[in-house]
């Protein structure tokens, strides 16, 4: 299932690698957020099930019409802007049977415009909620080249066992794009789900292809999400921190205006009760698997595995 708004090119290329799987999909849905390009017509081109909604609505309403209507076991969410390797979805489905209690699984991103250079892996929480694509901006190397449990996984390439969101639900719709995958992963945690990390399982991703890296509208989606994940899982002093160091990056990209626009609109939605919260006694229970990846993080960064920048530095050197 392919998330699209607007992506014509880079939707050809990604349904044409699709289509050279060694494991071909048993269907191809595209999830078209009113794009105003040739991206519809495109998709059917290739043969893919198109379905059109009358906006652009979000990422997480467009994943969730792809849910209700896949009917496999697996289902795969692919960013528009992925190219596959064409043992992609062969080693997805293989590595899922054989970690029978896997309920996701994640593979090895490469970035498409540096080859060499990882864009990430499987993803990693902090106690302030912020998450890291484990290995993004490191050279390839063995500590991303063993398959092991995950507690997240982005969903720019992931499989999901489709048992997943009958247990856990869909994709909270109140956060349109960016951070939905945090919230999944959170909620995973919460139904004891952990999934696995796949290799062998290779793409290569572009990485804002469809906002722009920093754009304003990316900065201001994320500041407000950022504010819905606190209040969903619980605010603490971890996740103040952890904001106001993405803000000052915000800053260093001449974006706080977005920044401070975004952080209104999530107190506004938390006011009017819009988004609904765990029980203390659920927070409780994530702060052990937090923890958990935060240390591994920490681990990662220490030893040279990633070039860490200022904001882990920061947010692991303040008290």
């Amino acid at each position: 299932m392919i998330p699209n708004w607007n992506g014509g090119a880079r939707l050809r290329r990604v349904l044409e690698d699709l289509g050279k799987q060694t494991e071909r999909a048993a269907r191809v849905l595209v999830i078209d957020n009113g794009s105003t390009d040739e991206s519809g017509d495109a998709a059917e081109d290739a043969g893919a099930e198109v379905v059109r909604l009358a906006e652009n609505a979000g990422f997480a309403i467009a994943v969730n019409a792809g849910i209700e209507r896949a009917s496999t076991p697996l289902v795969a969410i692919l960013n528009n802007d992925l190219e596959l390797a064409p043992e992609w979805l062969a080693q997805m489905t293989a590595g899922l049977s054989r970690y029978g209690d896997a309920s996701f699984a994640a593979g090895k991103i490469f970035s498409a415009q540096q080859r060499d250079q990882l864009d990430g892996t499987f993803d990693l929480i902090s106690r302030g909620l912020a998450a890291w694509r484990a290995g993004h901006g490191c050279a390839d190397g063995p500590e991303w080249s063993r398959e092991r449990y995950i507690a997240a996984a982005s969903l720019t390439a992931a499989v999901f066992r489709r048992e997943v969101f009958r247990r856990v639900g869909l994709l909270d719709e109140h956060f349109g794009s960016y951070l939905e995958d945090v919230d999944l992963a959170l909620r995973c945690a919460l139904e004891g789900l952990t999934g696995v990390y796949l290799p062998r399982a290779v793409c290569y991703h572009a990485g804002s292809a469809t906002l722009g890296a920093w754009s304003a509208e990316m900065v201001r989606l994320m500041a407000r999400n950022q504010v819905l994940l606190a209040a969903k899982f619980g605010p603490n002093r971890h996740t103040a921190l952890a904001q106001r160091l993405w803000g000052l990056l915000a800053a260093r990209h001449g974006r706080m205006a977005a920044w401070r626009k975004g952080r209104r609109e999530g107190r506004a939605l938390v006011a009017a009760g819009e988004v609904g919260m765990v029980t203390a006694n659920a927070a409780v229970m994530l702060e052990a698997t937090l923890a958990q990846q935060e240390r591994e993080l920490w681990r990662l960064q220490e030893a040279g595995s990633a070039p860490m920048d200022w904001y882990w530095r920061l947010y692991f050197g303040l008290p």
